[in-house]
């Protein structure tokens, strides 16, 4: 496997010159997922090889989610329930039956739509956030380069579900 896949950024290219860096690093990242799941069948985004681990799709969701929250987007309620702090148990929820080129589609608009916002703010710009009630400010490279990491670490996740659904539905020969 290549360790490379699940490295996003080291914490020294945060600086205020680094916009196009971590943008790039978005960029690598997505492109490593497309690639990680353009293969998968339907079914595969929502499997779950037990009840209390989120699917693929779940995964997904979240990703793109977190993503356009952390960029200081208004979720509709139903898109909040894919929010959760990855240092905490989370919800179980149940996975729509979607197939690829939804998801695709919703990861699209939701990185246009933080590319827009991103090349409206400064280099040295700030989002407030608000997490338990209680509003934080965030430098963009700081989002950005959480992003990235985010990201990365969830396609961890998702190449493991991967391998699990493709040896669960590989036949077994005697």
């Amino acid at each position: 496997m290549n360790n490379s896949l699940f490295i996003a950024l080291s914490e020294n290219e945060t600086n205020a010159n680094s916009i196009e860096s971590c943008l790039n690093r978005l960029k690598i990242a997505r492109s490593q997922l497309i690639l990680l799941i353009e293969d998968l069948p339907t079914q595969a985004f929502a499997w779950q090889p037990i009840l209390t681990m989120q699917s693929i799709g779940i995964q997904l969701l979240h990703i793109a989610y977190t993503e356009a929250f952390c960029l200081g987007e208004t979720l509709p309620t139903d898109a909040q329930q894919y929010l959760w702090d990855d240092d905490k148990p989370k919800p179980i929820l149940s996975t729509p039956t979607k197939p690829l080129r939804w998801y695709l589609d919703l990861l699209a608009t939701v990185r246009y739509n933080a590319i827009e916002k991103i090349k409206r703010l400064s280099s040295d710009g700030y989002i407030s956030l608000v997490f338990d009630n209680k509003a934080e400010k965030h430098s963009l490279n700081s989002i950005l380069w959480c992003l990235a990491e985010h990201e990365a670490h969830h396609r961890g996740q998702i190449t493991l579900l991967k391998n699990w659904y493709q040896n669960a539905y590989t036949a077994v020969y005697a």
